[in-house]
């Protein structure tokens, strides 16, 4: 398994246990996997793939932010709103949201 799958797999747990078995909405579940991807890619760009204390920064920040989402939400399953919603709260978000991404964040936005 490569650093990057083994990261990958590493955050998607996160997020599995973090929600404890509420599920996502198929465009919730795009959204979040765009975003743990942008953080794989700030990590690997940063030569931060192999460093296990941004890996874990990076799984504490992961961890607010699924948990925020969750909380915004009662609604199951989990719509792509309460993605969107939290992301504006709490980015930037480091690796996941910059401070440049204003919420956005290119191919990260609902907008394309």
């Amino acid at each position: 398994m490569s650093m990057i799958e083994a990261a990958e797999a590493r955050l998607w747990a996160t997020v599995n246990t973090r929600a404890g078995g509420r599920p996502l909405d198929d465009a919730c579940d795009a959204a979040l996997y765009n975003f743990i991807r942008a953080g794989i890619a700030r990590l690997e760009h940063a030569d931060q793939l192999e460093d296990g204390d941004r890996i874990a920064l990076a799984e504490q920040n992961l961890i607010r932010f699924v948990d925020a989402m969750l909380e915004g939400s009662h609604k199951e399953p989990v719509p792509e709103t309460a993605f969107w919603q939290t992301r504006g709260h709490l980015c930037p978000l480091w690796p996941f949201c910059g401070t440049h991404d204003n919420g956005g964040g290119g191919e990260e936005t609902p907008w394309g």
